[in-house]
């Protein structure tokens, strides 16, 4: 009884943890930012509370950073790491305007706090300028963002770099381009993708990349 009573006691503890975590990942709504017309949308895991997270920021001369990312994992671990990685990423912007120079930065912290895991982090991070259309994105082992006209990814290879925390070096580079006004981009997770029907074993149970940009 006394073992059970202090398991209980722990992960009652862990819940709230996470939800706090949980909260800080993923707000209700997005910080509005000039120039720009923001949503969101979370729907947490049925069994557990996801790394997931997103982030918007202000960035230098009034631009906007703009990131999500998500870690290989459940459960609270994976929930910290994220934490840890979007704290530094909305650090980072008050110092760069670099989205490579960022997820950079999140590496060496996330390795130099807890080193090199398999709960590994994949992130795109894009800084946006409305005042003249200015974009500049990276991605670090995430898909890239999408355009809202006709669905097509933003070009990342061969800038594309590998996951956060896996080594010290995650090749990301960052691309430059301009979005004329009206226009827009998707940031998502593999949890749209990766989204199952009821019945999964189904040959088209996972929602996929097609139906998305047919969607879009």
């Amino acid at each position: 009884r006394v073992e059970l009573a202090q398991e209980v006691r722990r992960r009652g503890e862990e819940l709230a943890e996470l939800r706090t975590i949980q909260e800080t990942l993923s707000p209700p709504e997005p910080e509005p930012r000039p120039g720009l017309e923001l949503a969101t949308c979370y729907l947490p895991a049925q069994d557990g509370v996801a790394g997931d997270f997103y982030l918007v920021t202000r960035g230098l001369h009034d631009s906007t950073v703009i990131a999500i990312g998500d870690v290989a994992g459940r459960g609270l671990e994976a929930a910290k790491r994220a934490w840890f990685v979007r704290t530094v990423l909305a650090s980072s912007a008050d110092f760069t305007e670099d989205p490579g120079e960022m997820l950079d930065l999140a590496n060496y912290s996330l390795i130099e706090e807890s080193g090199a895991s398999s709960l590994f982090v994949t992130a795109a991070c894009i800084v946006c300028r409305p005042q003249d259309g200015a974009i500049r994105w990276s991605v670090a082992g995430h898909d890239s963002p999408l355009l809202l006209d006709d669905a097509t990814p933003l070009p990342s290879r061969p800038s594309g770099g590998v996951p956060l925390g896996i080594s010290d070096s995650t090749g990301c580079a960052t691309v430059a381009s301009s979005l004329s006004g009206g226009s827009g981009l998707l940031l998502y997770t593999d949890g749209v993708t990766e989204a199952r029907r009821s019945n999964g074993s189904a040959p088209d149970a996972l929602f996929g990349g097609d139906r998305l940009a047919e969607l879009i």
